[in-house]
């Protein structure tokens, strides 16, 4: 039997209210009709959108197999990409699931970027070895919450 490995970093300074209603309104949005989350359809050669490869019959037994994947970028100049990705391709009721996924990625930029530089030091090799390599995070991944983990 192989033994599964988590890394669980606590004291993150990630506020505890962003995380909360990150998730809170993630599961908003899969609990929407079919109809309402596909004006976010994944369209062909793209990878940002909604997509779910088991709808219809099989959509109550294998949830997890809807995403919502979308763009994000911490360079300058694109401080708004998430809000206004939900805004154009959801409307006026998504704009606060925007707001927060905003906020949320950025969180979520800058701790990233700080365990890179953690692991680098421990590691031994130069602090910015691994926060080069994923300096261009780009997107983000949503799935819905399994019951059980809830």
């Amino acid at each position: 039997m192989q033994a599964s490995r988590f890394l669980l970093v606590v004291n993150h300074g990630v506020d505890a209210r962003l995380i909360a209603d990150a998730h809170r309104y993630m599961d908003d949005f899969f609990e929407q009709p079919l109809e309402k989350k596909q004006r976010a359809q994944r369209k062909l050669g793209e990878h940002c959108g909604y997509a779910s490869s088991f709808t219809g019959r099989f959509s109550s037994k294998l949830p997890w197999k809807e995403t919502l994947s979308f763009e994000y970028s911490a360079e300058k100049g694109s401080s708004h990409i998430v809000e206004d990705y939900f805004f154009r391709t959801l409307g006026e009721d998504f704009a606060n699931l925007g707001k927060v996924y905003q906020d949320y990625c950025s969180a979520m930029s800058t701790l990233s970027t700080g365990i890179m530089e953690l692991l680098s030091m421990s590691l031994g090799v130069t602090r910015n070895h691994f926060k080069e390599f994923f300096r261009e995070n780009e997107s983000i991944r949503l799935n819905p919450t399994m019951p059980e983990a809830r």
